[in-house]
């Protein structure tokens, strides 16, 4: 063998990135659906997978640049949120028509009054306590509302990357949207003792 020639693959060229490996596990329906799809699009399996994956994070970016357009970050923030606790809120097998439901409405409107009493600025003692205690409490009789929006105040109130509930891709974007100020009056209400909330 000549003196200076390496055996194996050459380098990569620096300018190009090594593509990172992911390995999931797919119900076989939706598998020959993705394999028939990249075979119409001349793709492979992996090809086709990557493309929706990116597709579907440049149409959540492009939902979230809407939303801000039209309603500023606040208010933008705010009704992101507000959707998030309504989820939490409603037991899942009733969340498709809850607009005509009188009980799943009625379930909707108390969290979202729930948590705009958790931002707002002037403190509600009682709803901010009765909030913890259903987060922290086990014995504790909390009710649906009270749940879905403190699981969201306190989720919001997470500032670090592990954050006790998973929000969503929609956290970070909310916690910045609704500014520092709010974030740290939530955490001050849900993350630091119960005597030293605003």
């Amino acid at each position: 063998m000549a003196e200076g020639k390496r055996r194996g693959r050459p380098p990569l060229d620096p300018q190009k990135a090594k593509r990172a490996s992911f390995n999931t596990r797919l119900r076989p329906a939706l598998k020959v659906a993705l394999e028939a799809a990249a075979e119409k699009q001349g793709r492979s399996l992996s090809e086709e997978i990557e493309s929706r994956l990116e597709r579907s994070l440049e149409e959540e970016r492009q939902l979230t640049d809407a939303l801000e357009l039209v309603f500023g970050r606040q208010v933008a923030g705010l009704i992101l949120a507000i959707g998030c606790a309504i989820k939490e809120a409603l037991p899942r097998r009733r969340r498709s028509d809850w607009l005509s439901d009188r009980k799943m409405f009625r379930l909707a409107a108390d969290t979202i009054n729930f948590l705009l009493q958790a931002v707002d600025p002037a403190s509600h003692p009682t709803v901010l306590a009765r909030l913890r205690r259903a987060l922290d409490d086990t014995s504790y009789e909390w009710s649906y509302p009270e749940m879905g929006a403190g699981i969201v105040a306190r989720g919001l109130a997470e500032t670090d990357e592990e954050m006790e509930f998973d929000l969503g891709p929609w956290v970070s974007i909310i916690q910045r949207w609704l500014g520092s100020g709010v974030i740290a009056r939530l955490g001050a209400r849900f993350l630091e003792p119960p005597s030293s909330s605003r």
